[in-house]
């Protein structure tokens, strides 16, 4: 199952952009930016302003139709070099309208605070050795909060804000997938506090099933699912810890910024199972004794279920195969672009032999990746 939330969050941002005044922007803007990476005398002039002015020399930024976030780039570099770029226009009878006036540098100074948050999620979407269906639903929650309108918010803001909700809304009317997704959700330790809010706003915007409505699902579909599983899938699970040096917050600390918990997986002692329960029976005390754990929002979810499967034997079965769904399309698209990488116009006499060799070795790469 391929949620596609990155690109589901990038279509919406770009609908929200689709105004003759953002466009208008916006391309001015990609000309500023085009006569600074084609002309070398421009680019020289840029370098001399901002050493001037003691400012940082970075280069303008692009937007691109398939990369994520780069409209917000692209402004943000904008506004950062505005200054300099201004005072080179000004001078320049042949460029001078290319200047950006007062009413633009509002537009783009409003647009950045409004896009900023949904670039931070953007950055932290993609997870190719993470587990991604389980932060499906908290990141529609993050979403909601980004989208709440704030007392005095310029209109541009708002519109912008309106049209990325009712992107989400429209394509989020699928009962069973959105249960599936609450499901995983519920099954993840980290966000256990948000899982069981049934009256937050992203709950009543997504009609999200309530946390006994998850309960009563799993103890009806979770038995056939458990049963059929082999012993041997115990010892399967594959796990990847995280990484000793982070070089930035990760997706599980960005969605549970709002709900810290003290970072330590509860005391509360093992239930006891009886030998003559039957599957339901044993899978809902498990259950009632699992929403009383957390974790550390930093903590490996699948390492998390391993170290749990003994006194949650039943539930860890099904959460691996909840977890086991992949809610991003990154891995897949990746190995498309290694592909294209490798039969291209420039490379069209390739014998078959080599280009399905190489095309395994691509494949076992991102396999391994994934």
């Amino acid at each position: 199952m391929l949620f596609r939330s990155g690109h589901m969050l990038h279509n919406a941002v770009c609908k929200g952009l689709d105004t003759d005044e953002i466009k208008g922007l916006l391309a001015h803007c990609r000309r500023i930016v085009a006569l600074f990476h084609s002309s070398q005398p421009y680019r020289t002039k840029l370098k001399k302003v901002l050493k001037d002015l003691k400012m940082e020399d970075k280069q303008l930024v692009n937007d691109v139709v398939t990369r994520w976030g780069s409209k917000f780039k692209m402004l943000q570099r904008i506004q950062e070099q505005m200054k300099a770029t201004n005072q080179i226009f000004i001078d320049d009878r042949k460029y001078r309208d290319l200047t950006i006036n007062g009413q633009q540098a509002g537009l783009i100074d409003t647009l950045i605070k409004t896009l900023d948050g949904f670039n931070s999620l953007t950055d932290r979407l993609p997870g190719e050795k993470e587990v991604t269906v389980t932060s499906v639903i908290p990141f529609l929650r993050f979403i909601c909060a980004l989208c709440e309108h704030e007392v005095g918010e310029e209109e541009v803001s708002s519109k912008v804000k309106d049209v990325i909700k009712d992107y989400f809304s429209t394509r989020l009317q699928d009962a069973d997938l959105l249960m599936f997704l609450r499901v995983a959700e519920v099954l993840d330790p980290r966000y256990q506090q948000l899982s069981s809010d049934d009256d937050c706003p992203a709950t009543i915007w997504l009609s999200l099933p309530s946390l006994e409505e998850v309960k009563q699902y799993i103890l009806t579909n979770a038995p056939a699912i458990i049963l059929s599983r082999t012993a041997t899938v115990d010892d399967a699970i594959q796990t990847t810890g995280p990484s000793k040096k982070k070089s930035k917050m990760s997706l599980a600390d960005l969605l549970a910024s709002k709900v810290r918990t003290d970072g330590q997986t509860s005391s509360t002692q093992d239930p006891d199972f009886s030998a003559e329960e039957d599957c339901s029976q044993k899978l809902q005390r498990e259950f009632d004794f699992f929403v009383r754990l957390t974790a550390a929002s930093d903590e490996d979810v699948l390492q998390w279920w391993k170290l749990h499967r003994v006194e949650l034997p039943l539930l860890s079965k099904y959460a691996r195969y909840v977890l086991s769904s992949c809610a991003s399309s990154v891995p897949s698209e990746r190995l498309f672009s290694l592909s294209g990488n490798i039969i291209s116009k420039k490379r069209n006499t390739l014998k078959s032999y080599l280009v399905r060799s190489e095309e395994r070795r691509v494949g076992k790469e991102c396999r391994s990746r994934w």
